[in-house]
């Protein structure tokens, strides 16, 4: 799944998603709402980094992505 400048997403309920880069250095962690979301990555390191999303309900989802910028 790469990202360019925008990473967007969509989730069925609120939860924290957190973003690691390859390290483990966190660089975004930020509470969300059901539904559409996006966050600007053009800060971000290029390459690998993993997404936490721990919903609200427990549920825990990882993923690695690549961001590509431009």
């Amino acid at each position: 799944n790469p990202a360019g400048n925008t990473l967007r997403g969509n989730t069925m309920e609120a939860g924290k998603l957190s973003v690691f880069d390859a390290t483990g250095r966190l660089i975004l962690e930020q509470q969300i709402a059901a539904g559409n979301w996006s966050f600007d990555t053009q800060d971000w390191p290029k390459g690998l980094v993993y997404l936490k999303f721990d919903a609200r309900s427990g549920t825990q989802i990882r993923m690695p992505l690549v961001v590509q910028g431009d």
